[in-house]
């Protein structure tokens, strides 16, 4: 519905409005080279590990970073053990630190469309574009989303409306999603 499409483009604008592309632009220029390294690296452990499943190419690649980086620092070069270790971590948390400020811009994108009187609206669009499914994701997986899950974004778009209490169900309605039963 139009009033849906509205309030999806003004969330949109809200991520200009607030200011958060900057910043990702930026945040996205520098991380380029980690990326295309990261994606390579884990390619290349795909190819020996011989493409097991992905938690495979994980423990290969964990395994691989601690043996070089014990083996550095057995040879007394703990330079190159530090380096190691740095970007060891660095590839664990790079990602989650990317992930959770994506996710604050999408709650900020959010509450700019609360200030602009479509909360509802944008309720009943994420409750439509979520199809009524539960987020049973796992923990690792929801860390590394860019986005919250919608059950995450509409209990805090109600509550910034104070449409919804805790016990409340959400519930089409006329094409907005309410706190109130229908």
């Amino acid at each position: 519905p139009e009033d849906q499409l509205v309030a999806v483009l003004v969330h949109e604008l809200g991520h200009h409005g607030t200011g958060a592309t900057r910043p990702m632009l930026l945040v996205s220029f520098l991380a380029a080279p980690w990326r295309l390294a990261a994606s390579l690296l884990t390619g290349l452990a795909g190819i020996l590990a011989g493409r097991h499943p992905r938690r495979g190419v994980a423990v290969v690649v964990v395994a691989g970073v601690v043996v070089a980086v014990m083996l550095a620092l057995h040879q007394g070069q703990w330079m190159v053990g530090g380096v190691l270790a740095f970007l060891g971590l660095a590839a664990v948390l790079c990602p989650l630190v990317d992930a959770a400020v994506s996710r604050r811009s999408e709650f900020a994108a959010d509450r700019f469309v609360v200030d602009h009187g479509l909360a509802l609206e944008l309720a009943a669009a994420l409750h439509a574009m979520n199809d009524g499914r539960s987020a049973a994701e796992g923990w690792s997986r929801r860390l590394r989303a860019s986005h919250p899950t919608a059950e995450q974004r509409t209990r805090a778009l109600l509550a910034a409306t104070g449409s919804c209490s805790s016990s409340a169900r959400l519930r089409p309605r006329a094409g907005i999603v309410t706190g109130k039963p229908g």
